[in-house]
């Protein structure tokens, strides 16, 4: 929490100093303490949103005190092994702190106060080196400590910063997924004319292509960055915890290539950004988050045009003699549901997870190749004949061996 608060207050104080750049004469911000209370807590509660500050603070928390998971288990073991005794929690921890079986730490006021103050210089330096690294990069933050005795004044703690290309993250997802669609419009040569054809071929396998590059990038860097034990961890037990969101994401995008029947890329684009509402539906619910009125002004503008898009589209088709395309949106409708609820899962599980980010990332992507290519073979083609697997293949060979 006190790296959080140095996080939050050099954060504070560059916001400060932008306002008072673009309104110098502006009353009113004549001190941080003022600018903190005009704001009110709800704007910083969740300051800390990229996965590497969340890393970089657990590693720090781990130099200092060692790995807690490991503490906790000792601590768990040492009372259950006494707890036949029957006497109270208090004096079963007193007897294994005294035996040596649970780690312990004595700290003086002055040091809890040095101790505070690392902590919110390391949260405030956590800030700096965020905003320092440019877009399209991740920050790859790690923390040299040593830490001999917190009562020694040579405790050191320095912090490493490296700008290194991101080879994926959670918003990749959204990314390439608004992309596909325009590649599917560009491979079937499809255009703006209503009786527009192309090659038919299995769309599902862009997805199951997408997923294989990312598990064989991800295992190699996983191999090279943490070697044989990391690259195990990947696929046990983080498979498992992983694999709700892999389905979630991995489902909502194979229903959006199956609205590529439907609809063109830029209509699929239009309707996508009735995330926004629900995103923000949900993380106010779930992770108990706040927005300002402004921002609940634009959310409610973008998503009433979108709404306006859809109903001038149907009531275009109406007035030809059309119906409905109802069942390309709701495979749009189900892609934006199941979008919204893989994200809220990943933000509350990568945060909760221990280990590196891109050991996570490889548990998730071998779960979205196994739920693409289950959708690839079996369930696909059940809601769309044209999208089955062996007769697309047989297909493709008829052809090949006419040429």
């Amino acid at each position: 929490m006190t790296i959080q608060y140095g996080y939050v207050l050099r954060r504070a104080q560059s916001r400060l100093q932008l306002e008072r750049s673009l309104h110098p004469s502006r009353e009113g911000l004549d001190s941080l303490r003022s600018y903190l209370k005009r704001i009110g807590p709800g704007m910083f509660q969740d300051a800390m949103v990229s996965v590497e500050a969340h890393i970089a603070a657990k590693l720090q928390v781990e130099g200092v005190f060692g790995d807690l998971q490991m503490l906790k288990g000792q601590l768990m073991k040492s009372i259950e092994s006494r707890r036949s005794s029957g006497r109270d929690t208090g004096a079963m921890l007193q007897e294994a702190v005294s035996a040596g079986e649970v780690a312990s730490l004595l700290l003086g006021a002055s040091d809890v106060r040095r101790l505070l103050l690392e902590a919110a210089a390391f949260g405030a330096l956590l800030w700096e080196a965020e905003s320092k690294v440019p877009s399209g990069f991740r920050v790859g933050l790690s923390s040299a400590i040593t830490a001999t005795s917190l009562a020694s004044p040579t405790s050191e703690c320095k912090l490493t910063v490296t700008a290194i290309p991101s080879f994926q993250s959670l918003t990749d997802h959204a990314a390439i997924g608004d992309r596909l669609a325009l590649v599917m419009d560009w491979a079937e040569k499809r255009s703006w004319k209503e009786d527009r054809n192309g090659a038919q071929y299995v769309r599902q396998t862009a997805l199951v292509v997408e997923s294989g590059l990312s598990v064989i990038t991800g295992l190699t860097f996983t191999l090279i960055l943490g070697g044989v034990h990391e690259l195990y961890s990947s696929f046990w037990p983080l498979f498992l915890r992983f694999f709700p969101i892999a389905v979630f994401f991995a489902v909502g995008l194979s229903l959006k290539m199956m609205a590529v029947n439907h609809f063109q890329a830029g209509t699929i684009k239009i309707v996508g950004q009735l995330r926004l509402a629900l995103v923000a539906l949900a993380s106010t619910f779930i992770l108990s988050r706040t927005y300002s009125s402004r921002q609940w002004t634009s959310i409610a503008s973008v998503t009433v045009f979108c709404v306006l898009f859809v109903q001038q589209k149907g009531q275009g088709r109406s007035q030809r003699g059309k119906a409905w395309k109802w069942t390309g949106l709701s495979q749009l409708f189900g892609w934006v549901c199941m979008n919204v609820i893989g994200g809220i899962l990943a933000e509350k599980t990568y945060k909760s997870s221990a280990g590196p980010y891109y050991v996570q990332k490889v548990a998730q992507d071998l779960g979205h190749l196994l739920t693409s290519t289950v959708m690839l073979m079996a369930v696909v083609p059940r809601f769309d004949p044209g999208e089955e697997f062996h007769f697309c293949c047989q297909s493709v060979t008829i052809r090949l061996k006419a040429l």
